[in-house]
Parts: C-alpha cells; structure tokens; sequence
C-alpha cells in the first residue's frame, strides 16, 4: 500500500498519459454499462419465468440467481465509478 506522498506521484504519472487514460476509463465505464444491462435483462428474465413472488426489500429470500446478477449489475456499477474517477484524474 502506498504511503501518503506515494499517491502523489501515481497521480502526476496518470496525468503525463492522459489519453491512454482516458481511452481507459472509458472501457471501465462500457464495461460496466454492459454489465448492468445484461444484470438487468436476466434479473427481468429470472423473475418473468420464475413465476414466484419476489419481494425487493428482503434480499436475504431472493433466489440465488437473482442475487448472482444484481451482485455483477453492482459490479458493473463499481466499474462506472471507477472509470469516472480515473477520467477525473486524468483530465
């Protein structure tokens, strides 16, 4: 882990190679639309053929998939994040 004065320095090198960054955050940020749309769809798809009752404010009673694609649709949205801010530091 970096001290304190390390992470100065990392972000003067992200800033001398801004574009490379900033093609980089905005991979981060299509992967993590990507992500989110196919959690989406298939959380949608899960609960239509499933034909059970699913109640949004008690997760611990979803069924296993539906907790599989909401956890990589809060990766994709981590992801989102992650790009945003490197596009941040890099500009």
């Amino acid at each position: 882990m970096p001290a304190g004065n390390d992470w100065v320095n990392i972000i003067v090198v992200i800033k001398k190679r801004g574009a490379g960054m900033l093609f980089l955050s905005l991979l981060f940020m299509l992967a993590g639309m990507s992500l989110i749309a196919a959690a989406g769809v298939m959380v949608t798809y899960i609960i239509i053929a499933g034909g059970e009752k699913v109640r949004f404010r008690a997760p611990r009673d979803w069924p296993p998939d539906i907790k599989r694609w909401a956890r990589l649709g809060a990766y994709g949205l981590g992801s989102i994040i992650l790009g945003m801010s490197v596009a941040m530091i890099a500009t």
